[in-house]
């Protein structure tokens, strides 16, 4: 094998360092793509340098490449495995950017078994199964996770969340109401708080609670449609013409699509109100009225 001297090997490392220095400054100031240039210069001069992959990987993120972003990450990993870091930000990629959930779940296995103390690789773990619809090994993830941070709200919710996938629809409320003494007043837990009694047939407790909802917050509209499905649940009509006319005015386009495919409502569809209701909705929307 040729040895490379020493001075050729010193030119190259001065090099390397100017460019790694020139794409560090730039990246600080938010040049972002004029520092990706640097970082791929100083990589052609250490191919196998994991701060060069790991910041490239971090410059792409920020530039919304995210597939590019995973290969400069998986390319750190390999140089150095024993790394939480790399493993940790491929993982938040596959979960978040890509929705690549199973392969999240392996990137976030990976750094916690380099960090077993981390609650965030143990709660996003815990995320990248529950999005997989593997509810029992999320629900695992998220109780390893409260063994790190006890009173962690989402840690809460979400166990409920995976729990109502499971269909233990009991299990869903109790955490739920364990999200509720965190942060008493959530708007969210409580939401998901009614839609669990509505699917365990407790009707009237989930329409006064999406009341109560709607009360506090009359312009989410996510509210006041559940409301008119809980009233549809309840066979009253007049609550659910009342409920739907407004969305319909707001979100013609939305509403009228989500109205004639649920299945809850397909009673309620032949009745004159409602049927004149989205012809109203259907000649705007055809007319130029609203998007």
């Amino acid at each position: 094998m040729t040895q490379i001297p020493a001075r050729i090997l010193e030119v190259q490392a001065e090099d390397y360092q100017s460019c790694f220095f020139q794409a560090s400054r730039l990246y600080e100031q938010g040049n972002y793509r004029e520092a990706l240039a640097y970082y791929e210069q100083a990589l052609n001069y250490r191919p196998n340098d994991y701060w060069s992959w790991y910041r490239q990987g971090s410059v792409l993120e920020d530039l919304g490449d995210y597939a590019a972003a995973l290969q400069s990450y998986q390319k750190a990993a390999q140089v150095r495995p024993e790394d939480y870091w790399a493993w940790y930000s491929l993982g938040y990629i596959a979960l978040e950017e890509l929705q690549q959930y199973a392969q999240a779940a392996d990137y976030f296995a990976r750094a916690r078994r380099l960090k077993p103390d981390d609650y965030w690789s143990v709660y996003r773990q815990g995320e990248s199964l529950r999005r997989s619809n593997q509810f029992a090994a999320a629900i695992a993830c998220y109780r390893a996770a409260l063994t790190l941070r006890p009173q962690d709200y989402w840690c809460f919710y979400r166990q409920g969340d995976a729990y109502q996938g499971l269909g233990q629809y009991e299990q869903a409320l109790h955490h739920y109401q364990q999200a509720l003494a965190v942060r008493p007043g959530d708007y969210w837990a409580q939401f998901q708080q009614a839609q669990t009694w509505e699917q365990m047939g407790i009707y009237y407790q989930a329409w006064n609670q999406y009341r109560c909802l709607y009360l506090a917050e009359p312009d989410d509209d996510q509210t006041q449609y559940a409301w008119a499905l809980c009233c549809a649940q309840l066979g009253d009509r007049p609550g659910v013409i009342r409920q739907l006319e407004p969305l319909l005015q707001r979100f013609p386009a939305y509403y009228l699509t989500k109205i004639n495919q649920d299945t809850h409502l397909a009673e309620l569809r032949c009745d004159p109100e409602l049927a004149e209701l989205l012809q109203v909705a259907a000649v705007g929307l055809v007319n130029g009225e609203r998007a």
